[in-house]
C-alpha cells in the first residue's frame, strides 16, 4: 500500500515549505499599513504572545498536577501517566505560543 510507504518527515516542512510561506506573507506585505500600525501590532502580538504563554503554562502545571495527562505506549497497549518536569512544560507552552502567531499571519488577506 501506499501509505506504508509515505513517511513524514519534519525537516522537509521546516527547511522547504514553512520558509517560502513566512517569506510570501512578508513580501507582499502593504508596508506603508505596516509601519502605520506598527505600535498597536507590537503591543498586541507581544502583550498577546505573553498572555497565551502564562496561560498555557498555567492549565498545562494545574493539569498536569491532577495526573490528567496520559500517553498511549504503543508497544505495550496501556495508557500511562504522561511524567513532564516544569522545563518542559514552559518549553512546550513557548513553542504552542510561537506557531499560533504564525498561524493567525498566515490567515491576513492582503486585498484592500
Amino acid at each position: 500500500m501506499i501509505q506504508e510507504n509515505i513517511i513524514f518527515d519534519d525537516n522537509v516542512l521546516f527547511y522547504f515549505c514553512i520558509p517560502p510561506i513566512v517569506f510570501a506573507s512578508g513580501y507582499n506585505m502593504r508596508r506603508k499599513r505596516f509601519f502605520q500600525n506598527f505600535t498597536n501590532i507590537m503591543i498586541f502580538g507581544v502583550f498577546g504572545t505573553l498572555v497565551t504563554y502564562f496561560i498555557f503554562c498555567g492549565l498545562t502545571i494545574w493539569i498536569h498536577s491532577y495526573g490528567w495527562m496520559t500517553m498511549y505506549d504503543s508497544e505495550t497497549g496501556l495508557w500511562q501517566d504522561l511524567v513532564l518536569s516544569n522545563a518542559e512544560i514552559l518549553l512546550m507552552s513557548s513553542l504552542l505560543c510561537s506557531t499560533d502567531v504564525i498561524a493567525a499571519i498566515s490567515m491576513v488577506k492582503y486585498e484592500e
